[in-house]
């Protein structure tokens, strides 16, 4: 058994080099340019897929903790397989929305699934304060084997534009494979037989209340950023970055974030409002830099800051939120709770800055947006954390 759950240690960075999108740089640009979507239609597909994941997040980490970690990661990489396809295959509206479908119902499955296995499996060998080590280290092993990915895929979309796709689905067919040889860490979860609804209702009030409901949106808010990436990108090729090379802004950002894997657990004691303050000034900063100055290689620069830290950042919050947590048998329940508060805001927020940056354009929009982050973030964030400190002070 001892052997078996060492090996997930070991399988668990090269699981996380293949859970990223390699094509991810050029979905955008390759839905304008082929597909021949529009702006306002590329919105809507970020807010499609917003919503399927809102409604799948939670039941699919519910699901997860009642059926098995590895059981869903072997059902996500399915689900990407046929994403990727999608898009290679069928470029148009209808086939886009097909690919986000799957797409979003795979990573749902992903989220906290594997997470959960690998804290549970560090539960089961005494090694649970590695937590931010193990991942740190697995989430720098992913980035080395991504950042290659990355940044030779989109080499590929000037000879075919379905080729990143399809090498996208081979990734996901290894990944397939690699959740085929980890094992399932043995666990107490309650027998207890009650409508499906129901069981999903408890567990999610279980994490979410009066006191930690705060703390869940201050996270989801600085999420749902992520969701801003299709606008940051074309903002990028708008400076004059060419498409073929977009790669080169992610590659940075993945090597701060190699790096940063190594050191991070060194972090694990400082606070989580450290962290939450930490995400919101280098996000209100990277809006503010290409808003104010147009300028690329600083915007590229700032983005490679901004991913590098985007990269880790989930490790520790879901560190400082799984001690709070520590007892529960529904870690990934836990994990797709803090993903669905992002998923939430991803449904409003591309479609609210693609109505400023049609009204302001792309520059004046982002620089709204980065006083807009400061104003609001800045005190929910030092409100959240004192509630999160008051729950566990009861409990």
């Amino acid at each position: 058994m001892k052997k078996q759950l060492e090996r997930n240690i070991q399988l668990y960075g090269f699981l996380k080099i293949f859970t990223k999108r390699v094509f991810l740089p050029l979905t955008t640009i390759y839905l304008a340019d082929v597909a021949g979507l529009t702006l306002k239609e590329i919105g809507l597909l970020a807010s499609l897929s917003a919503v399927v994941s809102l409604a799948s997040d939670v039941p699919t980490g519910f699901i997860a903790d009642k059926f098995g970690r590895r059981l869903a990661l072997i059902f996500a990489s399915s689900l990407a397989v046929c994403g990727a396809l999608t898009y290679a295959f069928f470029p148009s509206m209808q086939g886009a929305i097909v690919a986000v479908i799957l797409e979003s119902l795979a990573y749902s499955f992903l989220s906290g699934a594997g997470e959960a296995l690998m804290y549970d499996t560090l539960h089961n060998l005494d090694r649970v304060d590695d937590y931010p080590k193990i991942a740190g280290r697995a989430q720098s092993l992913g980035l080395i084997g991504n950042t290659a990915l990355v940044l030779l895929v989109p080499l590929t979309y000037t000879v075919d534009p379905s080729y990143p796709f399809i090498i996208g689905a081979l990734c996901y067919a290894a990944l397939f494979f690699i959740v085929l040889g980890m094992h399932e860490p043995e666990r107490i979860v309650s027998q207890t037989k009650h409508n499906f609804a129901v069981d999903l209702y408890k567990s999610f009030r279980v994490f979410v209340n009066r006191f930690t409901v705060a703390v869940f949106l201050c996270i989801g808010l600085l999420s749902s950023l992520s969701a801003t990436s299709d606008f940051l990108n074309l903002s990028l090729k708008d400076m004059g970055l060419d498409p073929q090379f977009m790669g080169i802004a992610y590659v940075g950002g993945s090597i701060l974030g190699i790096i940063g894997g190594y050191f991070i657990h060194h972090l694990r004691n400082r606070s989580l409002r450290f962290f939450i303050l930490l995400d919101l000034l280098t996000s209100a900063s990277l809006f503010a830099i290409i808003g104010l100055t147009k300028n690329l290689w600083l915007a590229i620069a700032l983005f490679w800051i901004n991913m590098g830290i985007f990269r880790l950042r989930n490790i520790m919050y879901q560190y400082h939120l799984l001690r709070v947590f520590k007892d529960s048998a529904y870690k990934a329940t836990l994990i797709s709770v803090m993903s669905v508060f992002g998923r939430a805001n991803e449904v409003w927020i591309p479609l609210a800055l693609m109505s400023v940056i049609g009204a302001m354009g792309y520059y004046s929009g982002f620089v709204a947006l980065s006083i807009v982050l400061l104003a609001v973030l800045t005190p929910l964030s030092f409100y959240s954390t004192y509630r999160l400190n008051l729950f566990v002070s009861k409990s």
